[in-house]
Protein backbone atom coordinates (compact mmCIF):
# COMPACT_ATOMS: atom_id res chain seq x y z
CA UNK A 1 0.00 0.00 0.00
CA UNK A 2 3.06 2.25 0.67
CA UNK A 3 4.10 2.03 -2.45
CA UNK A 4 1.33 2.88 -4.67
CA UNK A 5 0.49 6.80 -2.53
CA UNK A 6 4.76 7.10 -3.18
CA UNK A 7 4.38 6.73 -6.50
CA UNK A 8 1.37 8.90 -6.72
CA UNK A 9 2.92 11.76 -4.69
CA UNK A 10 5.91 11.75 -6.54
CA UNK A 11 4.30 12.10 -9.65
CA UNK A 12 2.07 14.94 -8.15
CA UNK A 13 5.22 16.88 -7.04
CA UNK A 14 6.58 15.83 -10.72
CA UNK A 15 3.96 17.21 -11.87
CA UNK A 16 3.44 20.28 -9.88
CA UNK A 17 7.51 21.10 -10.35
CA UNK A 18 6.46 20.82 -14.97
CA UNK A 19 3.84 23.37 -14.23
CA UNK A 20 5.66 26.05 -12.35
CA UNK A 21 8.91 25.83 -15.08
CA UNK A 22 6.28 26.82 -17.80
CA UNK A 23 6.56 30.23 -18.99
CA UNK A 24 3.76 32.99 -17.90
CA UNK A 25 1.10 34.02 -20.64
CA UNK A 26 2.03 36.56 -23.18
CA UNK A 27 0.47 39.63 -22.46
CA UNK A 28 -2.91 40.62 -23.16
CA UNK A 29 -3.60 43.62 -25.35
CA UNK A 30 -6.27 45.47 -22.59
CA UNK A 31 -2.97 44.43 -19.95
CA UNK A 32 -0.88 46.57 -21.90
CA UNK A 33 -3.24 49.30 -23.06
CA UNK A 34 -3.49 49.70 -19.25
CA UNK A 35 0.06 49.54 -18.55
CA UNK A 36 0.59 52.76 -21.42
CA UNK A 37 -2.12 54.81 -19.23
CA UNK A 38 -0.25 53.42 -15.52
CA UNK A 39 2.87 55.01 -16.98
CA UNK A 40 1.34 58.26 -18.34
CA UNK A 41 0.25 58.68 -14.50
CA UNK A 42 3.45 57.43 -12.80
CA UNK A 43 5.49 59.54 -15.41
CA UNK A 44 3.19 62.36 -14.29
CA UNK A 45 3.95 61.73 -10.89
CA UNK A 46 7.34 61.82 -10.95
CA UNK A 47 7.12 65.00 -13.15
CA UNK A 48 9.17 63.13 -16.43
CA UNK A 49 8.42 65.14 -19.05
CA UNK A 50 10.48 62.56 -21.25
CA UNK A 51 8.43 59.83 -20.09
CA UNK A 52 5.35 61.31 -20.43
CA UNK A 53 6.27 62.05 -24.02
CA UNK A 54 7.31 58.20 -24.38
CA UNK A 55 3.75 56.98 -23.47
CA UNK A 56 2.07 59.93 -26.45
CA UNK A 57 1.81 59.03 -29.96
CA UNK A 58 3.69 61.48 -31.98
CA UNK A 59 1.25 62.45 -34.13
CA UNK A 60 -0.23 65.88 -35.00
CA UNK A 61 -3.92 65.21 -35.05
CA UNK A 62 -3.37 64.19 -31.26
CA UNK A 63 -6.50 65.97 -29.31
CA UNK A 64 -6.99 66.61 -25.88
CA UNK A 65 -10.67 68.36 -24.46
CA UNK A 66 -10.87 68.88 -21.22
CA UNK A 67 -14.63 69.31 -20.01
CA UNK A 68 -15.80 69.83 -23.97
CA UNK A 69 -13.27 72.67 -24.97
CA UNK A 70 -10.25 71.44 -26.78
CA UNK A 71 -7.57 72.18 -24.52
CA UNK A 72 -4.51 70.58 -26.40
CA UNK A 73 -3.85 69.81 -30.48
CA UNK A 74 -0.83 67.94 -31.23
CA UNK A 75 0.93 65.81 -28.90
CA UNK A 76 4.20 68.77 -28.73
CA UNK A 77 1.27 70.92 -27.27
CA UNK A 78 0.16 68.38 -24.71
CA UNK A 79 3.48 68.07 -23.46
CA UNK A 80 4.60 71.82 -23.08
CA UNK A 81 1.23 72.23 -21.71
CA UNK A 82 2.05 69.13 -19.33
CA UNK A 83 5.48 70.54 -18.49
CA UNK A 84 4.07 74.08 -18.11
CA UNK A 85 1.58 72.48 -15.34
CA UNK A 86 4.49 70.74 -13.53
CA UNK A 87 7.11 73.28 -13.39
CA UNK A 88 4.63 75.87 -11.94
CA UNK A 89 5.40 74.13 -8.45
CA UNK A 90 2.11 73.37 -7.52
CA UNK A 91 2.88 69.77 -6.97
CA UNK A 92 0.62 68.20 -9.08
CA UNK A 93 0.02 64.90 -8.30
CA UNK A 94 -3.02 62.05 -10.58
CA UNK A 95 -4.51 59.71 -8.65
CA UNK A 96 -6.43 56.84 -10.10
CA UNK A 97 -9.18 55.38 -8.55
CA UNK A 98 -9.46 52.32 -11.18
CA UNK A 99 -9.55 51.85 -14.83
CA UNK A 100 -11.56 50.17 -17.51
CA UNK A 101 -10.31 49.05 -20.58
CA UNK A 102 -12.60 48.32 -24.34
CA UNK A 103 -11.05 46.55 -26.93
CA UNK A 104 -11.65 48.21 -29.65
CA UNK A 105 -11.57 46.39 -33.54
CA UNK A 106 -11.42 42.89 -34.67
CA UNK A 107 -7.30 43.06 -34.77
CA UNK A 108 -7.65 44.66 -30.84
CA UNK A 109 -4.78 47.17 -31.93
CA UNK A 110 -6.57 50.04 -30.26
CA UNK A 111 -8.39 50.59 -26.92
CA UNK A 112 -10.42 52.42 -25.02
CA UNK A 113 -8.76 52.94 -21.27
CA UNK A 114 -10.47 55.30 -19.01
CA UNK A 115 -9.58 55.96 -15.34
CA UNK A 116 -11.42 57.75 -12.51
CA UNK A 117 -8.53 60.59 -11.37
CA UNK A 118 -8.49 62.77 -8.49
CA UNK A 119 -5.43 65.66 -8.91
CA UNK A 120 -3.81 66.80 -6.08
CA UNK A 121 -2.08 69.89 -5.56
CA UNK A 122 -0.63 72.36 -2.69
CA UNK A 123 -2.93 74.27 -1.18
CA UNK A 124 -1.97 78.41 -0.34
CA UNK A 125 -0.74 76.55 3.05
CA UNK A 126 1.65 74.16 1.35
CA UNK A 127 -0.70 71.20 2.13
CA UNK A 128 -1.51 68.76 -0.31
CA UNK A 129 -5.21 69.18 -1.35
CA UNK A 130 -7.62 67.97 -4.09
CA UNK A 131 -7.95 70.27 -7.11
CA UNK A 132 -10.09 68.14 -9.68
CA UNK A 133 -12.28 64.74 -9.59
CA UNK A 134 -13.22 63.12 -12.51
CA UNK A 135 -12.71 60.99 -15.69
CA UNK A 136 -9.63 61.01 -17.86
CA UNK A 137 -10.36 58.78 -21.16
CA UNK A 138 -7.77 57.46 -23.30
CA UNK A 139 -7.53 56.22 -26.93
CA UNK A 140 -4.39 53.99 -26.77
CA UNK A 141 -3.21 51.81 -29.69
CA UNK A 142 -0.06 49.94 -31.04
CA UNK A 143 2.01 53.25 -32.45
CA UNK A 144 4.67 52.23 -35.58
CA UNK A 145 6.78 49.59 -36.66
CA UNK A 146 7.74 48.44 -32.77
CA UNK A 147 4.26 47.29 -31.75
CA UNK A 148 4.69 49.96 -28.08
CA UNK A 149 1.25 51.05 -26.87
CA UNK A 150 1.13 54.45 -26.91
CA UNK A 151 -1.32 56.87 -26.10
CA UNK A 152 -3.00 58.13 -29.33
CA UNK A 153 -5.41 60.88 -28.01
CA UNK A 154 -6.99 61.76 -24.45
CA UNK A 155 -10.17 63.49 -22.70
CA UNK A 156 -10.38 64.62 -19.64
CA UNK A 157 -14.36 65.82 -17.60
CA UNK A 158 -13.72 67.10 -14.25
CA UNK A 159 -15.26 69.34 -11.49
CA UNK A 160 -13.59 71.49 -9.22
CA UNK A 161 -13.24 70.32 -5.49
CA UNK A 162 -15.89 71.17 -3.70
CA UNK A 163 -18.47 71.62 -6.56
Amino acid sequence: MRFPVSVLLASLMLGSAALANMAPPPDLPNTQAAEAVQAFMENFNAGNIEGIESVLADRTDFLWPENGVLRNEGEAATVADIKAALEAGQGLRLETGGMSVLLLGPSQEAAEVVAQITLYGKDPAGAEAVLLKGVMSFAVAKDGADGVWRIAAAHTSTQQAGD
